[in-house]
Formats: structure tokens, C-alpha cells, sequence
């Protein structure tokens, strides 16, 4: 299976593996900044933190497709609170 650019990407500055549980990991941490973030995206940012907050919000959205591919054993079937929230975009 393949990853997407910008998942690939913060997995390396991240040093996470590929697996469902460091994914998980991940996708936490990014929904932790997403939603600190999410008030900042709709004030005026400057271009280039707008664009690494958005890289982030896509990284994670990439994160948690990846794992619903992985079906039942997956580390997002065994999380209860599995979600990230919408961005305005």
C-alpha cells in the first residue's frame, strides 16, 4: 500500500514506522494540533504557517484513510475516539 506524500513526509520528520499503532500515535498528536489549530486557520495567517497547519490537517485526514484501509485489526477499530474534526478549508 501506498503512502501519500504528505503522510510519508511527516512519518520521516516524526520517525515513525508504518505500523497501525504508530500511525495511531500520529494521528493523535495531529488531531492535538488540529484542533489548537483550528481556530488560527480561520483568523488571517501568514501564507507559510497556513500552509504547514493545512499540510498537517491533510497529513492526518491521510493517516486516518490508511488505517480504515487496514479494516477490523486495525489500530482505528480498537480506538474509541477516532476522529478528527473538520478543518475550514
Amino acid at each position: 500500500m501506498a503512502l501519500s506524500t504528505d503522510l510519508a513526509m511527516a512519518l520521516t520528520v516524526f520517525g515513525h514506522d508504518a505500523t497501525p499503532e504508530s500511525l495511531a500515535k500520529l494521528v493523535a498528536q495531529m488531531q492535538r494540533l488540529e484542533q489548537s489549530a483550528q481556530g488560527l486557520m480561520r483568523t488571517s495567517l501568514p501564507p507559510d504557517e497556513f500552509a504547514a497547519l493545512r499540510a498537517l490537517s491533510d497529513a492526518a485526514s491521510a493517516a486516518q484513510d490508511v488505517l480504515a484501509q487496514r479494516g477490523p485489526g486495525s489500530a482505528r477499530a480498537r480506538s474509541p475516539d477516532f476522529h478528527l474534526a473538520s478543518t475550514t478549508r
